[in-house]
């Protein structure tokens, strides 16, 4: 668990103060969190308003019943640019699921599958998702 907050001093009042809360559970075979962040950045909107940007992200990975050296994982985030403008902008929302298989240690193959999708928070269209299959192998050098 944890829990953190910084201010940064800007040029021409242009501070921003920033919030963010964690926490996560961790076994041998399973591990979930959640990490949410808000943020205020003064006089950075339009005429001079302030921005609330937010976000907030849980994750997962589990050891597969049966299957040796392979895991599963899942993300999902949600993000809002800002909070006090409900007419303009997207909201965005990003998913990522997919394997882990170890063949040997260090070694990660890992298919998995991206989507980010935007809702529209005034009268615009919503945009299209942006879907992506991906292959990642990941070596760990020690």
């Amino acid at each position: 668990i944890q829990a953190y907050a910084d201010y940064e001093p800007g040029v021409d009042d242009l501070n921003k103060t920033t919030l963010k809360a964690f926490a996560a559970y961790q076994s041998s075979g399973f591990t979930a969190g959640l990490e949410a962040f808000r943020q205020t950045q003064e006089n950075a909107g339009a005429g001079g308003a302030d921005k609330t940007p937010f976000g907030v992200s849980a994750f997962s990975w589990v050891k597969i019943p049966g299957a040796e050296h392979v895991n599963a994982f899942a993300r999902y985030d949600s993000y809002d640019p800002d909070m006090e403008v409900d007419d303009a902008g997207f909201k965005e929302n990003f998913v990522t699921v997919g394997l882990d298989y170890m063949p040997m240690p260090n070694v990660h193959i890992m298919p998995n599958l991206w989507m980010n999708s935007f809702s529209a928070k005034g009268d615009e269209e919503d945009r299209d998702a942006d879907v992506v299959a991906r292959l990642t192998v990941w070596y760990v050098y020690k």
